[in-house]
């Protein structure tokens, strides 16, 4: 079984555990998420939350 870091709610994450964004934002943590969802645009949203995919949740999932 492999094992797996918790996501950080306002710590940083390893590099490798980081969120890229389509349009170059980075983030490391729970916190870093909500403060991107707020300055996100939309179209950059729907890229990565559609009816086809969800980066979002799949990230939080993988990482958590």
């Amino acid at each position: 079984m492999l094992s797996r870091s918790k996501l950080s709610l306002v710590g940083a994450n390893p590099p490798e555990k980081a969120f890229w964004t389509v349009d170059g934002r980075i983030f490391h943590n729970l916190f870093e998420m909500k403060k991107a969802f707020d300055e996100m645009s939309s179209e950059t949203y729907l890229y990565h939350a559609n009816r086809d995919k969800n980066d979002f949740d799949k990230w939080v999932r993988e990482v958590a």
